[in-house]
């Protein structure tokens, strides 16, 4: 999701699944801010945290079996 013109928040949600021997699933955030020139530059920012595994987190209390990972990134770009 975006708004604004040339100043503009990002929000998004998603679910990753992969499996190397074990199967992990996690649920990914994202809160950013993104700045576009006319010419169509943009750069943006944005904050990313995993959290992981899904099922026990919603099901259960925080425990040990919880896993929240900070993440974030930086991207520079041109829009057509």
């Amino acid at each position: 999701m975006v708004w604004g013109q040339r100043h503009s928040g990002e929000l998004g949600l998603g679910y990753m699944w992969s499996y190397d021997q074990v199967t992990t699933e996690a649920l990914i955030f994202r809160a950013g801010y993104r700045y576009q020139k006319k010419n169509g530059l943009f750069v943006k920012i944005a904050i990313t945290p995993i959290i992981t595994p899904i099922f026990e987190f919603i099901s259960t209390p925080i425990t040990e079996d919880f896993g929240f990972v900070p993440w974030g990134g930086v991207a520079a770009g041109y829009a057509f």
